[in-house]
């Protein structure tokens, strides 16, 4: 069963006022100042809903969304607005050593979540 548009809100309170901005202007400024856990942390709390989100959203008309609709449609919006640049943010260094050599750090992209082409 797909949940209201207020039920989705209420699921994602903390994210509001930091996320659910009218401009895209808006979304990349939030974007850049966040830090990279805070990115993490909203884009798990949206994403496991998102497919149901978007339905709902859907059956409205663009022209008459309501506004807790608009709300939940500019979380979605600052939702694509971070989801590219997570997967080159997660990194891990790894350590290897090479025999007669000095150790050396070695950084690696790791990818997690659903990839974007």
């Amino acid at each position: 069963m797909t949940k209201s548009v207020d039920d989705y809100l209420a699921e994602l309170r903390p994210y509001i006022d930091r996320w659910a901005v009218a401009t895209q202007e808006e979304r990349e400024i939030r974007r850049r100042r966040a830090t990279a856990a805070e990115l993490k942390t909203f884009y798990e709390a949206i994403v496991p809903n998102l497919e149901d989100i978007i339905e709902v959203l859907n059956l409205l008309p663009l022209n008459e969304m309501p506004d807790n609709a608009r709300l939940l449609m500019n979380l979605t919006l600052s939702l694509a607005e971070i989801a590219p640049p997570l997967p080159a943010m997660e990194v891990r260094s790894t350590r290897r050593v090479v025999p007669g050599r000095r150790r050396r750090v070695r950084m690696a992209a790791v990818a997690k979540g659903p990839q974007v082409p």
